[in-house]
């Protein structure tokens, strides 16, 4: 699984030049029995940065398995995820969607960006001291009003991210179906909205 630098045929290619010929790529594949084991997004995997109105798109990256894989993992797939700020797609290897746990319930989780915001100390020190004196009833009390500090304060940065990167793999989509300049210009500022999130993270 990775950046093969090859294509297999001509759709997985647009701009540049229009030409395509059958690659030693194409024959280890076949020699070595090996499967293509599909994938969920965007078709391309890979531009160029030759500036918004001079792209070429290909699907460089991909997962090849033997048959033997495909019988102990049926329900395999790979999921190109939205570009950010790599000229390629990250790959997420998906191997048994139907056994992943699904727990309603989300544990409170520390990070340590929250102790670099400037309310943090106080706020704690605040919230621990009316808690009353039971340790653990402190504890857990604390952990409540953390997380509703949590959400109040960095709420909207992450579902804003979250949002970003929804807009970006719908437009990345519909890039790869057809190039529009207007499409191409809004993926260059989704992308610039998204990696600013990522500073803001950082700096907290």
């Amino acid at each position: 699984m990775g950046d093969f630098k090859k294509i297999v045929n001509s759709g997985e290619k647009i701009g540049g030049r229009n030409y395509f010929s059958k690659t030693g790529f194409t024959d280890w594949i076949s020699e070595n029995e090996h499967l293509d084991i599909g994938f969920v997004g965007q078709k391309f995997t890979w531009m160029t940065r030759k500036g918004i109105f001079e792209k070429i798109w290909e699907r460089l990256d991909r997962a090849l398995c033997s048959m033997e894989w495909t019988t102990l993992f049926v329900e395999g797939f790979v999921r190109y995820l939205p570009r950010t700020s790599s000229d390629h797609c990250p790959i997420m290897l998906i191997l048994h969607i139907s056994h992943v746990p699904r727990n309603p319930f989300k544990p409170f989780r520390f990070e340590a960006m929250r102790m670099k915001h400037e309310d943090f100390g106080d706020l704690v020190l605040l919230m621990w001291a009316g808690c009353g004196e039971n340790v653990m009833e402190k504890v857990s009390s604390l952990s409540d009003k953390l997380r509703v500090w949590n959400r109040d304060s960095f709420g909207c940065l992450f579902q804003n991210k979250k949002r970003i990167l929804v807009r970006l793999l719908g437009v990345q989509r519909s890039l790869g179906e057809k190039f529009r300049p207007s499409l191409a210009k809004l993926e260059l500022k989704l992308r610039k909205e998204y990696n600013l999130f990522i500073e803001q993270e950082e700096i907290f």
